[in-house]
């Protein structure tokens, strides 16, 4: 890449994100999301993976390490689930 392009880009990129913090900024948490979501749909009716696939919003409210051990045996548990598939 030459590096007039990389220059348009790097200022290109600095624009969008200018532009998205001034949109949390000024408009809040709820906007800012929902126009990522739209970047979401369009990209990937483009075929541009995202990172955000796979993530829900919950989030595990108990540290590690106060969680209670695993009731019961784990490798009982996965076996079970292995032979509803199969």
């Amino acid at each position: 890449m030459d590096n007039v392009k990389r220059k348009t880009e790097e200022l290109e990129t600095r624009e969008w994100i200018e532009s998205f913090e001034g949109v949390y900024q000024n408009d809040g948490r709820d906007r800012a999301e929902r126009i990522l979501e739209e970047l979401e749909i369009r990209a990937r009716k483009y075929g541009i993976k995202t990172a955000r696939k796979g993530t829900t919003p919950y989030i595990n409210t108990i540290p590690a390490d106060e969680q209670p051990p695993y009731p019961g045996r784990r490798e009982n548990q996965d076996a079970g689930i292995l032979h509803d598939i199969f």
